[in-house]
């Protein structure tokens, strides 16, 4: 019964866009605005190692880039230590993520992927150097973000 009400609320906010604004579309026009639409995954790949430019405050593609390697590996991982509907999550957001046609927030969008820290917590478990390399790594990317936003920049 309950999963009966997932469908019953993706109808629901379908009928609300189409009163309110016109289409059920919308969502996909606005996102289309800002570069963003559904291809192929080996187009933005492409796109990335072909024109993306170095690493600077202004571009950056390839640590975007990074993060959905990161969620690839915890998949990978997660086909022997996860049960089946985690993997999936995790398979579903890579594909979903590597076909949104750009990498810019994927770092924002791995936060909510909570396999994905179900797969760092299991490793750190059973392996003291992954735990400490983990703890070091996050937090220098923490202080950079946090230091990349306090100069007005764009973190994810």
């Amino acid at each position: 019964m309950g999963l009966a009400l997932v469908p019953v609320a993706l109808f629901a906010f379908m009928l609300f866009l189409k009163m309110n604004f016109g289409g059920w579309t919308i969502i996909f026009d606005l996102q289309n605005a800002w570069g963003r639409r559904l291809m192929w995954p080996w187009h933005p790949v492409a796109w990335l190692l072909r024109h993306a430019p170095t690493l600077s405050t202004e571009y950056r593609d390839r640590l975007d880039f990074s993060f959905l390697l990161l969620l690839l590996g915890g998949a990978i991982i997660a086909l022997r230590q996860l049960r089946l509907s985690y993997t999936v999550y995790l398979w579903t957001a890579v594909f979903f993520f590597s076909c949104w046609g750009m990498y810019v927030s994927i770092p924002r969008f791995d936060i909510v992927i909570f396999p994905l820290f179900t797969v760092f917590a299991l490793a750190g478990s059973r392996n003291c150097v992954f735990h400490l390399g983990y703890v070091v790594l996050s937090s220098t990317l923490a202080a950079l973000f946090m230091t990349m936003y306090s100069q007005w920049n764009w973190v994810a």
